[in-house]
């Protein structure tokens, strides 16, 4: 077999028809995550070509042909289903790889219903691109018919091979010429030419910017601009509604004691100090702490720095007649973010103990395909933002002249809780 011409497809897929198919896709719905998530399968299989490897027992002709095969027929026709609209072609389309996959890899028959169940959902697709061209314009036509009949021959010569794999009948050709007029034909003709006849999806200001460096306060304050006009990503109350799927984590430090260290947290709370780590750093002007105020910050992972908005939901501000007291507010993601969710900061000061206690209470998901792809690594920044967030503000608490000079070389102002425990943290997925 001709690899250079399987890894030139392979390259195709990455570096032209996924970016052009993302670019597409609504990251909200369902049907655009099932698209993404073959993108991380082909990976896979291209690293085990790439490296040697035999996943199952297959040749290396076969790992390859499979890398390509997860880029067009699985990312880039679910996109096509996807984009259009078409939920039940989607479903019978993902089947059918699966059905395929198992016909490679344990009966051959199966190879044959697999192949049946992905032509079934190519002409649901065909047909519904169709009805599209007596009101598109001349280029889009053009574009849309070679996607709705380019696959017609490949998969005739599909269905002959798959037949003939099962003993049934036979197509007299070989694995070069299959991958020349079948898999060239199907990525250029279906895929390619269907992604390029749909417009980009049309995406509103988005709150988010990537830099290398730091950005300066300037690009801050013109993004905290454009996210006062970005929508949130889910309704407020978030964290009131709960709900499955979503990873809940709380944090909860003594960062003082008494009236005194409470009113310092507080301010800190109003200045921003949870994002005065050398990592992180706020949008100057400081947003207020008020509802509908959007906040904007810059955090540094991955190498690189990630500006964001969220918007504040809700405030609380509350001194009671008992002595318990309450400061803090929830923000809540903008269309764009990396993440989706809102996240909760209270300063509270227990009438009982005196104790004033620092809470961040968030229920987060990824936002973004790209945040799904390194979840680890998204999950790990929370944690550490979370940690700074609570020394910070202890920090303030410890640092303020407020703060009698005793207390302040007492064990209490220390990295632990009176009592020598640390920090209570808590994080799951729900």
């Amino acid at each position: 077999m001709n690899t250079h011409i399987v890894w030139s497809l392979i390259a195709l897929g990455w570096l032209v028809t996924v970016p052009v198919g993302l670019r597409r896709l609504d990251p909200r719905s369902t049907s655009s995550r099932i698209a993404v998530a073959w993108l991380p399968v082909a990976a896979l299989w291209a690293l085990a070509a790439a490296i040697g490897a035999r996943p199952l027992g297959f040749s290396d002709e076969i790992v390859l042909l499979t890398a390509a095969h997860f880029v067009h027929a699985g990312f880039g026709l679910s996109t096509l289903y996807a984009i259009n609209g078409l939920r039940r072609p989607l479903l019978v389309h993902q089947v059918g790889m699966v059905t395929v996959a198992a016909g490679i890899a344990v009966a051959r028959p199966f190879e044959l219903v697999g192949t049946a169940m992905i032509v079934l959902a190519l002409a649901a697709y065909s047909s519904s691109v169709l009805r599209l061209v007596r009101r598109t314009s001349p280029h889009r036509l053009v574009l849309l018919l070679v996607s709705a009949v380019a696959w017609w021959f490949p998969l005739a010569l599909a269905g002959g091979w798959a037949l003939g794999r099962a003993g049934v009948g036979w197509v007299d050709r070989t694995l070069d010429e299959m991958v020349r007029q079948h898999g060239v034909t199907n990525a250029l003709g279906l895929v390619l030419a269907g992604l390029l006849a749909h417009p980009p999806r049309h995406r509103p200001p988005s709150a988010m910017l990537i830099t290398p460096r730091r950005p300066s306060q300037q690009r801050l304050a013109a993004l905290v601009e454009t996210g006062r006009s970005v929508p949130l990503t889910d309704p407020p109350g978030l964290l009131e509604r709960g709900g499955r799927g979503w990873f809940v984590d709380r944090q909860v430090v003594v960062i003082g004691h008494g009236p005194e260290d409470f009113e310092v947290a507080a301010d800190a709370v109003r200045e921003w100090i949870k994002f005065r780590q050398p990592w992180t750093t706020p949008a100057i002007p400081l947003a207020p702490i008020e509802v509908d105020a959007t906040v904007g910050y810059a955090a540094r992972a991955s190498g690189v720095w990630w500006s964001c908005c969220c918007r504040i939901v809700d405030v609380t501000d509350e001194r009671c007649a008992d002595g318990r007291s309450r400061f803090g507010f929830t923000y809540a993601t903008l269309d764009g973010h990396p993440e989706r969710g809102e996240e909760q900061f209270m300063v509270t000061l227990d009438p009982v103990t005196a104790e004033v206690r620092f809470q961040i209470l968030a229920m987060s998901r990824p936002g973004r395909w790209f945040t799904w792809l390194g979840l680890p690594i998204a999950r790990r920044a929370q944690s550490r933002f979370r940690r700074g967030a609570a020394a910070a503000l202890r920090d303030a608490v410890a640092a303020s002249p407020l703060q009698p000079l005793a207390r302040q070389s007492s064990p209490s102002s220390s990295s632990t809780s009176p009592a020598g425990r640390s920090p209570q943290t808590e994080s799951a997925p729900e």
